[in-house]
């Protein structure tokens, strides 16, 4: 298999269809997986007042992903639970690294971490870490990627290749400088509370917004397709319409790299019937938006570019893996 996220081909033959075989009639009535494509947290208990939710994040930024991830179901992230596997050529300024990162994050997003796993394993080359949040939602909250409706407009928060931009200049920046002054680079880098959606994602929560899905792996195109066979429907994208930071688009074309495939932490998809009242909303509180299309009937998911159309493909391997060296997904860096 290719390296990065799983096809969804094989994701639906090979897990999500072994793992609903899972299960019995006691512990029904206290999970509500989503298990789906493009639905990345779950509902494990439904209790009177509250719901309980867990998401697992993995890759570029795990804290933020996974807090994120539970944020477009409509739930506040409590604590984290860490797993960190190391190779037996790690050493132990390897581990403090990772983990100072990984607290980090968690006190960025104030939220604890409240335990986890550490481990040394012949199984991996390098560092692997996976983090798991646990959040809370209102009782009965119907917030989920697969709510979307066909009619709504389809909104999308800050820019494309925000999380994988900002992790080439980390790597890269020795590079970038000789070709582009240290302002284009700095807003090219953003700040890194950029990485969290929490913010826009309770605000359309109490706007009727019903239909979220935050942009990680894979990039905004990997997300619409996503965000569409889990809502069962078709679209309609303006590719103009799709926020690009210029700064940004100048690092990808340095290094070859398409911004619409590129890793997005910090970018949240949701529809709404009225997607342009979202944006002013989002903007009067100083996160950016705009409505990138619609959805519709149907299956068909297309993107136009003036006269041309072109129509999403399943999912490709992220644009950072053409980029990275393997084994450089999570280091603790710390910034």
């Amino acid at each position: 298999m290719q390296i990065g996220k799983v096809k969804n081909s094989i994701l639906k033959r090979s897990v999500l269809r072994q793992a609903r075989q899972t299960g019995n009639d006691a512990g029904a009535s206290l999970m509500r997986p989503v298990l789906q494509v493009g639905c990345d947290a779950a509902v494990l208990y439904g209790g009177e007042n509250t719901e309980t939710l867990a998401s697992t994040g993995y890759g570029l930024y795990p804290v933020f992903t996974a807090v994120n991830n539970l944020a477009a179901f409509g739930a506040k992230a409590a604590a984290a639970q860490c797993c960190v596997l190391l190779p037996e050529t790690a050493q132990e300024d390897k581990l403090r690294k990772i983990i100072d990162g990984l607290s980090e994050d968690c006190r960025q997003l104030c939220m604890p971490v409240s335990g986890g796993h550490t481990q040394v394993t012949g199984a991996v080359s390098e560092p692997v870490v996976s983090v798991t949040a646990i959040g809370f939602r209102p009782a009965g909250t119907d917030i989920s990627s697969a709510n979307a409706k066909p009619g709504q407009d389809i909104v999308m928060t800050k820019w494309a290749g925000l999380g994988g931009v900002r992790e080439i200049i980390r790597l890269r920046r020795d590079e970038l400088e000789a070709h582009y002054r240290d302002d284009v680079i700095r807003r090219a880098e953003g700040n890194k509370s950029d990485l969290s959606v929490v913010k826009e994602a309770a605000l359309a929560a109490q706007h009727g917004v019903c239909a979220m899905h935050d942009v990680s792996q894979g990039g905004i195109f990997a997300a619409l397709w996503d965000m569409a066979e889990a809502s069962h429907v078709g679209m309609k994208i303006d590719l103009r319409a799709i926020p690009v930071c210029q700064e940004a688009v100048e690092v990808c074309e340095l290094f070859g790299l398409n911004p619409y495939e590129l890793e997005s932490c910090g970018c949240l998809l949701m529809t709404s019937d009225a997607g342009y009242d979202i944006v002013e909303l989002l903007e009067k509180e100083g996160v950016p938006a705009a409505v990138i299309g619609s959805t519709t009937e149907g299956k068909a998911r297309a993107i136009y570019n003036r006269d041309d159309v072109r129509y999403l493909e399943t999912p490709k391997a992220d644009e950072i893996y053409h980029f990275m060296a393997k084994g450089q997904l999570y280091d603790g860096r710390k910034d």
